[in-house]
This record gives structure tokens, sequence and C-alpha cells, in this order.
């Protein structure tokens, strides 16, 4: 993971949750980045209890936070707290803005400056609306607010399959990760 962390210039929590989307998303399998052993001592630690404090401390040191996440993530048991927080309105459109509107239009400026303006007036018609990413994504992939100009079904593809390739190949030559 330090290696992986250092080449791509990205933090080890965005690592670990870009990984956590593709296991969500089945694109690879849990036991591309952890072993079967590793997989069945988290999952029987896991069992009956809701928070990572709990599992982590039935579990031997070396095993990480991290780690616990891909495995709750491949069971379906991993509550991501950031998607489900409400904000403010416009520090979600921030978020939603940051993390799809840039990475799907990087190259259409005048794009983005269309799509911002409208998201300025939803910003201000729904100014004390508190709102989570999911929900907020959920009513734009929908139509149920009009402001991206891409067709719905380039909306709904995930970002993280833009960089599926290059993930599953710094898996591969690096091994497992540990």
């Amino acid at each position: 993971m330090p290696e992986i962390s250092y080449r791509r210039k990205l933090s080890f929590g965005t690592i670990e949750s870009h990984l956590r989307q593709l296991l969500e998303l089945k694109r690879i399998d849990i036991e591309e980045l952890l072993p079967k052993e590793k997989i069945e001592l988290i999952t029987k630690a896991s069992e009956g209890k809701e928070r990572l404090k709990e599992i982590k401390d039935s579990l031997p040191e070396e095993i990480s936070y991290g780690e616990i996440k891909y495995v709750l993530t491949y069971l379906g048991r991993f509550k991501d707290k950031e998607k489900e927080r409400k904000t403010s309105i416009q520090s979600t459109i921030n978020t939603y803005i940051g993390n799809y509107c840039y990475r799907k239009c990087f190259n259409h400026d005048d794009v983005l400056t269309e799509c911002f303006k409208k998201f300025e007036e939803l910003a201000e018609k729904m100014k004390d609306t508190p709102i989570t990413i999911k929900e907020l994504k959920s009513m734009l992939d929908n139509d149920e607010i009009r402001v991206c100009k891409l067709p719905i079904e380039k909306r709904k593809v995930p970002v993280i399959g833009i960089g599926l390739r290059i993930w599953k190949i710094i898996i591969r030559i690096s091994g497992r990760l540990k």
C-alpha cells in the first residue's frame, strides 16, 4: 500500500475508499485484497458487533481498520458515514461537483459553467435544506433535479469505473495489499 500511495500521490484512506467502492461494485474480489484466513478471522470477529472499534478490539493488533472495512464491505455491512451525513445543500453540492462533475466533464468548461449556474439556483432554492450526498446524487441521477447535461446512462456510470483497469493492474503488480 505505501508504494501505491507514493506512486499515485494518494492517501491510504483514498486508496482504501476506492478499493471498497470496487468491492461494492463487485469489480474486484475480496481475495484479491486479503488472504482467505484473514477474511474468515475478521468475519467471525464481526459477528454480533456493529461498531468498528468493537471488532478491532477483538482482533490481533496487526489487522487494520482498512482490512476490517474491506471485509464488512464484502459482507454488505459497512456503512460509509460520510455518505449518510446530512450537510447544507451548498456543502453537498460542492462535494458532488468535486467527486462527479469535474471528473466526468473535466475537459468541457462550457458544460461545467452551465451546470454550475444551475447548481447555484438549486442552492438558493434549497438553502436551509440539509441533504446527504447519496440523496443529492440519487435525485440528479433520476432527473428529479435537472442540472447535468449528460445522458442519464452516463451519469449513472460510477466514476471509479474510469480508473478500474489501472487499479486492477496496481493490485496485481503489488501482490496482495498488506
